[in-house]
């Protein structure tokens, strides 16, 4: 078999010039069908955030996201990374048209019905007729960038709440990362861990926070080397020289720093989750056909079982104002649960397991009359 020739660097250009014409084009018949079946009305958002690169130039990124025509899902396309040197919001605005227009020859107005950006940059949303919609994401950034001193408000350029002991663990922190991304230092400090602690030390290595901007990539740093603490420890002890501190205060202060950013990551993400919930999964509760009651299913018990630890299937509740009870007829006519020695040991979901072991600690624990 013949090795395929390697493209030269003018092959290779007009072979990514001609895909990408073959995009434009793409773009202009799935956009054009769009716009005949809105009748009109603008229907897609635009996308728009800037961003720095590392030589300090700055850029200008563009994206937009519409229902597919044929109602197949939602089509989300960058159409433009373009560098700026003014980031006023009608600049940011005119910049957005004329790349759009220029690129597709559609009309932006007809085309965007609405757009959505940082709260920083909201104000651009003016400059194309549209009402003000920010991007939540960041919010949950703020508490975590706060509780690590790395967000500071200020009052007439004054700083009001700043934490600079927490500025200086991260810092202190991220050295210590970075420190074994070199040579062969992470092998040695592997090796030095594992010869103590064997197994304990756990072959990982250090989530670098590359990303400054995300609370996500700080909880990955503290997270991976809380891990690797005993091995860090004993590095330390080997090789003082390092430009880093390892002490019992400062794993202490990481782990209070790793737990506030494990839970403020997790609300970064809340934005952009869609809460329609998977048909593979069972509804918490469904109706009575004999009564106005809602009925208690596995995965409800369960979870109520995780939170509350004397609820069960037996049990009523009142949630929000409803009564959540279990027919008496199905009451009488429910079985025991299984025995440990008698329950299946395999091709069980989480909330019949669940729903076993909570009817087994409620039947200790309950003192409600069923």
């Amino acid at each position: 078999m013949l090795d395929a020739p390697l493209l030269q660097r003018t092959q290779l250009s007009k072979g990514v010039r001609a895909e990408f014409e073959v995009f434009i084009k793409l773009v202009k018949l799935v956009g054009g069908e769009a716009l005949s079946k809105a009748m009109g009305n603008p229907f897609g958002q635009c996308i728009h955030d800037s961003g720095t690169l590392a030589n300090h130039v700055s850029y200008q990124a563009y994206g937009m996201q519409f229902v597919d025509p044929l109602w197949n899902g939602n089509v989300v396309i960058c159409f433009g990374l373009v560098r700026s040197s003014d980031g006023r919001n009608e600049k940011v605005a005119e910049l957005a048209v004329s790349t759009f227009e220029s690129r597709f020859g559609l009309s932006f107005a007809s085309f965007f019905g609405s757009s959505i950006a940082d709260r920083k940059a909201m104000g651009v949303a003016s400059f194309f007729g549209h009402d003000e919609e920010p991007c939540l994401m960041h919010d949950g950034d703020k508490p975590g960038a706060s509780a690590i001193g790395a967000l500071v408000r200020s009052k007439a350029k004054k700083p009001i709440n700043p934490f600079p002991e927490g500025a200086a663990l991260m810092h202190n922190m991220h050295k210590m990362g970075t420190h074994f991304s070199y040579s062969n230092r992470w092998s040695e400090l592997i090796t030095v861990g594992q010869s103590v602690y064997s197994d304990q030390v756990p072959s990982i290595r250090i989530a670098v926070d590359l990303n400054g901007t995300r609370v996500a990539a700080q909880q990955g740093l503290l997270y991976s080397e809380l891990r690797l603490s005993r091995a860090l420890t004993l590095y330390k002890a080997k090789e003082p020289q390092v430009k880093w501190e390892v002490s019992p205060y400062i794993w202490k202060q990481a782990t209070e720093f790793e737990g506030v950013l494990d839970v403020t990551k997790i609300t970064t993400k809340l934005a952009q989750c869609v809460p329609v919930p998977p048909r593979s999964r069972s509804p918490l509760v469904t109706h009575s056909s004999s009564s106005s009651h809602l009925l208690f299913t596995p995965a409800l018990t369960a979870a109520l079982h995780f939170y509350c630890g004397t609820t069960c299937s037996t049990c009523c509740l009142a949630v929000a104002g409803t009564r959540l009870c279990t027919p008496a007829a199905s009451r009488a006519s429910s079985k025991p649960p299984p025995s440990p020695s008698s329950a299946p040991t395999r091709s069980r979901s989480w909330t019949s397991t669940a729903s076993t072991l909570a009817a087994t600690s409620c039947a200790r624990r309950c003192r409600c009359s069923s």
